[in-house]
């Protein structure tokens, strides 16, 4: 079959989705008002705990730390997660996992290829199924449904859900939420402190990552400042330019050697930050996703939009400056935190270098005083991507940051 007609067929199988989806949903919901929920033996027994599911890749800040904490409480279990691609790549290795079942939600749900899937993860004998998101992944908790598992358990605002049988009703937290907090997992008896987001990078891969930045860095003297010029989560970014722009006064002022940290170097967004950036940048070949991640826990500070880094280096406890957009959701600015500074930013701000450069300071430990960052919003509304900013006096305006925000 000619590839053309094997993706025409994927779309015709992908409009029965929701068709799919609905009549799953009406039959669990039916069995669910005449069959008793039994859990058969206790849950200090179970042995294999299903994750559903790792779509991108800011899951891993709420995902790893529960599969930690769920080993931890229940001693003899085997960590399962359904994670896509990406995510798989980073879980492989990781100790808290024993099996990443692999994911594709652009798999339709009666393809061969899902069936087959939903076929091998039913002879796995799941004690447990732990739905990751708020309510909202419906073909995700399908699968978790159809997965086998005995117990099938998650949150939802409205405490009701046909492809569960144990319901936590929770409404959506305030404050700093990147990622959907798997806090609701406290009432098995594991302290909520241990679900909050967070990660970490092993000893081994951030030990090489010293040495191989340190190799690359002979003659570059300075502080070593990551950036990610790729797309926001919201689908938006400071343009390339502004970007550089900024990276390069940061450099000549703090005497900062950059790094570029992305997901993906060839995106074309990525290409043209670079061709902006007149100064050199500190060039290390990475062999993925993980050698990403463990370059920047070794970086002094990261500074780029709403990106999935920008949180893994405020999970890593790395010091941050985001650049978000008017789009970005107030859910994803980490208030509160010294260590991470935030700037909303939208068509035609002006930033103040000197202001720029003091938030710089407060987030790396120079001063941790409320330090506002002052922004000029230029008359004729253009695009932000032409913005730049000078020291010149009328260039200031009321506060838009502050520590975390």
């Amino acid at each position: 079959r000619s590839p053309f007609r094997q993706k025409v067929a994927q779309a015709l199988l992908r409009a029965f989705d929701p068709l799919i989806i609905h009549a799953t949903e009406a039959i669990l919901s039916r069995r669910a008002s005449t069959k008793p929920l039994s859990f058969g033996r206790s849950l200090a027994g179970a042995r294999d705990i299903l994750l559903v599911t790792a779509r991108e890749l800011i899951d891993l800040l709420a995902v790893v730390p529960a599969a930690r904490a769920l080993r931890k409480r229940f001693p003899l279990a085997r960590i399962h997660v359904l994670a896509s691609e990406r995510c798989g790549e980073i879980l492989a290795p990781r100790r808290e996992v024993f099996e990443v079942i692999p994911w594709s939600a652009e798999e339709p749900l009666l393809s061969r290829e899902y069936l087959q899937r939903i076929r091998a993860m039913r002879r796995r004998p799941f004690d447990l199924a732990v739905a990751v998101d708020s309510g909202d992944a419906r073909r995700g908790r399908v699968t978790a449904a159809l997965s086998g598992a005995k117990l099938r358990l998650g949150m939802h605002p409205d405490g009701v859900d046909p492809t569960l049988n144990l319901v936590i009703a929770a409404s959506v937290e305030e404050g700093y939420r990147p990622v959907q907090s798997l806090q609701f997992l406290s009432f098995l008896g594991i302290p909520r402190e241990d679900l909050a987001p967070s990660w970490d990078i092993p000893k081994p891969d951030k030990d090489y990552a010293d040495r191989l930045l340190e190799l690359r860095r002979r003659g570059s003297d300075g502080w070593l400042l990551g950036v990610d010029p790729g797309p926001g989560l919201a689908g938006v970014r400071p343009s390339p330019r502004k970007l550089a722009w900024l990276v390069e006064r940061i450099v000549a002022a703090r005497g900062a050697v950059p790094i570029v940290l992305t997901e993906d170097p060839d995106e074309p967004g990525v290409q043209a930050f670079r061709a902006c950036l007149k100064g050199r940048t500190l060039e290390v070949a990475s062999r993925g996703i993980c050698d990403v991640l463990s370059f920047t826990k070794c970086c002094d500070m990261f500074i780029s939009g709403n990106t999935n880094l920008f949180h893994f280096a405020v999970g890593l406890d790395v010091p941050a400056l985001g650049l978000f957009g008017q789009e970005d959701e107030d859910r994803w600015i980490p208030r509160g935190r010294k260590s991470c500074r935030t700037v909303t930013w939208g068509p035609g701000t002006r930033v103040v270098e000197s202001d720029v450069l003091r938030q710089v300071d407060a987030a790396r430990g120079a001063g941790m005083g409320d330090i506002p960052l002052r922004i000029v919003l230029a008359d004729d509304g253009g695009d932000d991507t032409e913005a730049h900013s000078t020291d010149a006096p009328g260039n200031e305006a009321p506060a838009a940051g502050t520590p975390g925000g």
